[in-house]
């Protein structure tokens, strides 16, 4: 029987169906609902920052416009704040006025986009084929496709 299975570039395997399961997983034991309260406090504050938190909501596409769940949103150079798309690509994350958003998910490239103040951002992410290789599972190893033999 055989699998389609992809690599990471740590080398470890995951199955393609489980991908996405995988990822909400990780992602949910990092944003447990004690960080989900620390996201809606005010961080900034203890920062003494002179930028206040605004709500900012939007879209996480493929090139093809298709939504992405489970994209990780987050914001660069700070913890405290973070979010993951839904079903349809949808999320709202509360972040200082002035923070740059990274966008993040297995097999797609990363994008950062700066908030300015913005209340909606709608992103397309591009797919990161580069990250992902072909792997036959026999038996009980594992080969790359491409030094697979018939006979």
């Amino acid at each position: 029987m055989r699998k389609l299975l992809f690599k990471n570039r740590a080398g470890t395997f995951y199955p393609a169906a489980g991908l996405l399961a995988l990822l909400i997983s990780i992602i949910t034991a990092v944003c447990s609902p004690a960080q989900a309260a620390k996201n809606n406090s005010n961080p900034t504050a203890s920062n003494n920052s002179v930028f206040k938190d605004i709500e900012v909501r939007g879209t996480v596409t493929d090139t093809s416009g298709v939504g992405l769940p489970g994209v990780a949103v987050s914001v660069k150079g700070r913890s405290g704040y973070g979010a993951i798309t839904d079903v349809n690509g949808g999320y709202m994350i509360k972040v200082p006025e002035d923070a740059t958003l990274v966008y993040s998910m297995m097999g797609f490239l990363k994008q950062e986009i700066p908030v300015r103040s913005r209340e909606f951002i709608a992103v397309r992410l591009k797919q990161n084929v580069a990250m992902l290789e072909d792997v036959v599972v026999v038996g009980y190893g594992t080969q790359q496709k491409t030094t697979l033999q018939a006979r």
